[in-house]
């Protein structure tokens, strides 16, 4: 299961890397550390990594994303949700936070809000949802 999770996650941060408008360039380097702490299985540093990226780039919607799945991989769903949530509202049209919101709500057991986020993401971006 620990390697499905990882795959995906690999995944998630490969669309979320090409998907998103650029951050500056101290935010996108806090950011690139962050997926390499991920990589190692350093879900502490990854976390201090992409929040190091917000503080640098508060609208650095992918940081949100990825911090979110760092979040959601240690089960701390609440924050992962917050995050999603905050990367929607910074880009309405960004198809993978709602998969991946989508995904945790299915993980509390609500599957309504879950259908939801993957409608939307569904519409967003049918070929890649």
């Amino acid at each position: 299961m620990k390697k499905v999770l990882y795959a995906a996650f690999a995944c998630v941060m490969l669309l979320t890397v090409c998907a998103a408008p650029a951050a500056n360039a101290e935010a996108e380097q806090a950011f690139s550390r962050g997926t390499q702490a991920y990589d190692r299985g350093d879900y502490t540093q990854a976390i201090a990594d992409y929040t190091q990226a917000i503080k640098l780039d508060p609208n650095y919607a992918s940081a949100y994303v990825n911090r979110g799945s760092v979040y959601a991989n240690l089960d701390d769903y609440n924050k992962a949700i917050a995050d999603y949530t905050q990367a929607i509202k910074l880009d309405p049209n960004y198809a993978n936070a709602y998969v991946n919101r989508g995904r945790t709500y299915y993980r509390l057991g609500n599957t309504s809000k879950a259908i939801t986020d993957y409608s939307q993401a569904i519409k967003l971006d049918p070929n890649n949802a």
